[in-house]
């Protein structure tokens, strides 16, 4: 049984988010009677590590994006004997070393990742969706707020993918599965990106794609730029509207909209900023198609923060919020009149309102990182 977890903070996270899961995945975990220890390695001194880890060993560790193993190829929890669970954020494919490691376990925020590793004979991978700090949640009221943002658009902004980088980089019969890939996705079929690149390799004939090219950074190209065109399109369809962009760049959204004044900008600030900028916002715009079954923790920390979530849709999301009740879901393929939706949902408070409250019960009750850790528990208990 488990009684001790020692978390290991990542090195590195973009804007501080992978050191705030660690934070609330620490809290959630204490709340529920387990002891927690948040460890840091120092690459220049990892022996201090070993030193505290050793000196008074968990039951297992768990790391956001992590371990993955030394340049010998050696796992710390292999070599430790210590069971690790390793919460995997992003794409699968990054880290699909984890599989070679006898005493890891795996979770994955997109349950066709899961699915991924479940079909490369791992057995020990589990499905756990991104949530919310459950300290975080600002219960909305009908009293008078004043907002200093209308609509809240937070990332990393890159233009430059829409250009259809691949056809530079390759031959034009398969630049046209990237095409037929993107298609596949943004029609909203429930199919992984993986899936659907290979789909559209094998339709079109082109197998020679797998041998002759690296198939992952493919991947990676077709997701950022089915990413990209679902926020780009959708802003586009709200441009007349007051939005504001933060994160690393934002001002060239402002830009290729030609700096209007009802846009603006900041550069990328930590998430714990980015959650107060969440409370002060009506809306919150989420486009990432890429995550096919699973939830963003945009999503579930901006509804916690009282604002109105626009996503897209997809099952997952459609199994645990209702459009126009808990969220507002968006068709990438039919955005015509979106706009005057959004638009009405900013001056109806009590409409808007009264969605964010149905949103926020659905969070608080399923989606919070306490709900996460004791799934997880008993979940690995299986395992060890």
């Amino acid at each position: 049984m488990i009684r001790k977890i020692d978390l290991i903070m990542p090195p590195r996270s973009l804007y501080g988010v992978l050191h705030d899961f660690t934070f609330c995945m620490s809290k959630a975990l204490e709340r529920i009677g387990i002891q927690t220890r948040i460890l840091s390695i120092d690459k220049e001194k990892p022996n201090l590590f070993l030193a505290d880890l050793y000196k008074n060993p968990p039951d297992c560790t768990l790391s956001f994006n992590g371990l993955l193993p030394d340049k010998n190829g050696h796992f710390l929890s292999d070599v430790s004997g210590i069971p690790h669970i390793a919460c995997i954020v992003d794409a699968f494919h990054r880290f699909g070393q984890l599989i070679h490691s006898t005493n890891t376990i795996i979770t994955s925020g997109d349950q066709f990742d899961q699915q991924m590793f479940l079909n490369a004979n791992f057995k020990k991978a589990l499905f756990m969706p991104h949530a919310a700090d459950s300290d975080s949640l600002k219960p909305v009221t009908n009293a008078k707020k004043d907002y200093e943002f209308d609509i809240l658009c937070i990332g990393s902004f890159t233009l430059d993918i829409l250009k259809k980088e691949w056809q530079k980089d390759y031959p034009e019969e398969i630049s046209k599965t990237f095409d037929q890939a993107a298609e596949t996705i943004l029609s909203d079929k429930p199919v992984s990106s993986l899936q659907a690149l290979l789909d559209s390799i094998n339709q079109t004939g082109n197998l020679a794609a797998l041998e002759s090219y690296n198939f992952y950074r493919m991947l990676d190209q077709l997701e950022r730029y089915i990413n990209t065109t679902c926020l780009f399109d959708l802003i586009q369809e709200l441009k007349n509207l007051k939005i504001h962009f933060v994160g690393r760049g934002s001002e060239i959204y402002w830009e290729a909209f030609g700096k209007p004044a009802n846009m603006t900008y900041q550069k990328e600030v930590t998430f714990p900023v980015a959650r107060e900028l969440m409370a002060k916002s009506k809306a919150i715009v989420h486009a990432v198609p890429s995550i096919r079954y699973g939830g963003h923790e945009r999503i579930f920390e901006g509804i916690s923060a009282g604002a109105l979530l626009l996503s897209n849709p997809n099952a997952f999301l459609r199994e645990n919020f209702q459009n126009g009740e808990s969220i507002l879901f968006y068709d990438w393929n039919n955005l015509n009149g979106f706009s005057d939706l959004v638009s009405e949902m900013l001056e109806n408070d009590s409409r808007r309102l009264s969605i964010v409250k149905n949103g926020q019960q659905i969070v608080k009750d399923k989606h919070t990182w306490d709900q996460r850790a004791a799934k997880l528990l008993s979940d690995v208990e299986n395992f060890l």
